[in-house]
C-alpha cells in the first residue's frame, strides 16, 4: 500500500493564532530532511516534535476511538527487553483488546520511568470499506494511505495541536 508523507509544522499568525500545518515530504525532493526543515523555516514555519506523551495519546485515539491495531511501536534507544515486551503486549493486544491497559501502562513505564522516548508508531484500521495505515514519528512525520491521506491529516491535525497546546 503505498502511503504519502508530510511534516508537521506550526504555523503562527497574527493575533498569536498557531495551527498545526502538514506539508507533504518527499525524501527524494531534498538532499537531506534538515534543508526539508530549514527550507519551511525561511517559510515561517516550526517544526513539531511528536513527544512521547502525544504519541501515547495518538494510540489511545486510533485504537479506543478508532478501533484501529496497533500494529508496532520503536522505541529511540536500543532495548531487547523493553522491544521484545512491546512486541508481546501488543500481539496479544490485536487478539484481545482487553490487554490495551497493559499497553498503555508500560508505555507511561517507558516514558516516565526509564526516559526512553518512543520514536515512531504504527497503525493501521478499517473505516467505511477503507484500509487506513499510518505512522507518527518523533520528528513529527507522518504517512498515511495515499486516498486516505488528506482526510486523516484534517481529522488528526487538531487533536495534535490540542495535545500540543
Amino acid at each position: 500500500m503505498k502511503m504519502l508523507l508530510g511534516k508537521l509544522f506550526t504555523k503562527y499568525y497574527d493575533a498569536g493564532n498557531k495551527e498545526i500545518i502538514n506539508i507533504g515530504y518527499n525524501p527524494e525532493d531534498y538532499t537531506d530532511y534538515y534543508s526539508f526543515v530549514k527550507t519551511q523555516h525561511v517559510l515561517g514555519y516550526r517544526q513539531v516534535i511528536l513527544t512521547s506523551e502525544i504519541m501515547i495519546e495518538l494510540v489511545k485515539y486510533y485504537f479506543l476511538e478508532r478501533k484501529f491495531k496497533v500494529v508496532s511501536i520503536d522505541l529511540m534507544e536500543e532495548d531487547s527487553h523493553l522491544s521484545s515486551d512491546l512486541e508481546y503486549i501488543i500481539e496479544k493486544t490485536t487478539c484481545d483488546r482487553a490487554y490495551f491497559a497493559n499497553l498503555i501502562k508500560h508505555l507511561d513505564f517507558i516514558s516516565e520511568k526509564s526516559s526512553i522516548d518512543i520514536k515512531k508508531i504504527e497503525l493501521a484500521g478499517k473505516e467505511n470499506n477503507n484500509y487506513i495505515k499510518t505512522f507518527f514519528q518523533v520528528n513529527g512525520i507522518v504517512g498515511v494511505s495515499r486516498d486516505e491521506y488528506n482526510n486523516e491529516l484534517s481529522k488528526i491535525s487538531p487533536k495534535i495541536k490540542r495535545w500540543i497546546y
